[in-house]
């Protein structure tokens, strides 16, 4: 296989129910999205 081309999609996601840690409370999670797509498409 050939790759042809990559895409990077970086998001942030909000969570269903926040959590508390020691540094706060997490609302939202960082998520990196990839498209690799080869010779045939």
């Amino acid at each position: 296989m050939e790759i042809k081309e990559v895409e990077v999609y970086r998001l942030h996601m909000k969570l269903k129910e926040p959590f508390e840690t020691s540094f706060g409370s997490v609302h939202m999670r960082p998520v990196v999205l990839l498209r690799v797509r080869d010779k045939s498409g």
